[in-house]
């Protein structure tokens, strides 16, 4: 079963990892994908490959998400492309890790660099896309979270964290404000999940409960559950992808 048939969707930072991910898995329920990242080589790279495995339109869009012109224009390229959109998955993020013991001595471009990324993308996406969603008169946003926004961090610096948990509150604003307008807002808070932002941060199987580290594939699925029909009367949840480590 096509959970995504006929729909037109952008995932941000889709290039690698849980982004790439979710365009595939995107791509497998039936939809047309277009593939946001700052790295455009690696945007094609990957929109090549879905589009070969899937036969689907896949198509790769350069942007800065920290940057809102670059975001209205390549939504706008994207509708042009696909016809339509009626999905966004605001994906795209950065994290550095912690230097403890000065967990506190926070680089000050780190700090806004991230919320630039983490927070105002996210913003960005959700009111560029709004009208066309309206019009289309189908709308899933879905945002990225972190289980570092509910705990802190293990190995993150505070910057990651607080950005991850203004996600959560945005989605809640942005889910009340669109909700008259048939468009649902919801957020995905991974847990311990194999990426290339993870992959210098030593989790081990034994801190999940369900007895291993999760993948890119596993949050990718509970996206494209958000994203269809079966999650029509959902809006403004933050849904945890973690095995466990979480209960809430």
């Amino acid at each position: 079963m096509k959970l995504l048939e006929g729909k037109m969707a952008i995932v941000t930072g889709g290039g690698k990892s849980i982004g790439k991910a979710i365009c595939a898995a995107f791509a497998a329920h039936g939809a047309d994908v277009a593939i946001i990242d700052i790295d455009g080589k690696l945007a094609e790279a990957s929109a090549k490959e879905i589009a070969a495995q899937t036969g689907q339109r896949v198509i790769a869009v350069k942007a800065n998400v920290a940057n809102d012109d670059e975001v209205k224009a390549a939504i706008a390229q994207v509708v042009e492309a696909l016809g339509a959109l009626h999905i966004v998955v605001n994906n795209a993020g950065i994290c550095y890790l912690a230097n403890k013991p000065d967990l506190l001595d926070v680089k000050e471009e780190n700090w806004d660099r991230t919320f630039a990324v983490n927070l105002k993308g996210s913003l960005y996406f959700a009111r560029a896309a709004r009208e066309h969603m309206v019009k289309a008169g189908y709308g899933r946003i879905i945002n990225f979270s972190s289980q570092a926004g509910k705990n802190g961090g293990l190995r993150v610096s505070p910057e990651y964290s607080a950005s991850k948990a203004a996600i959560m509150c945005l989605t809640k604003t942005l889910a009340g404000d669109m909700g008259k307008l048939g468009i649902t807002v919801n957020t995905v808070a991974p847990g311990l999940i194999t990426s290339d932002m993870t992959k210098d941060m030593l989790f081990t199987n034994d801190m999940v409960p369900l007895g291993r580290i999760g993948t890119p594939e596993d949050v990718a699925d509970a996206v494209v559950f958000l994203a269809s029909d079966l999650a029509r009367y959902v809006t403004g949840v933050c849904l945890d992808v973690n095995g466990g480590t979480i209960m809430t």
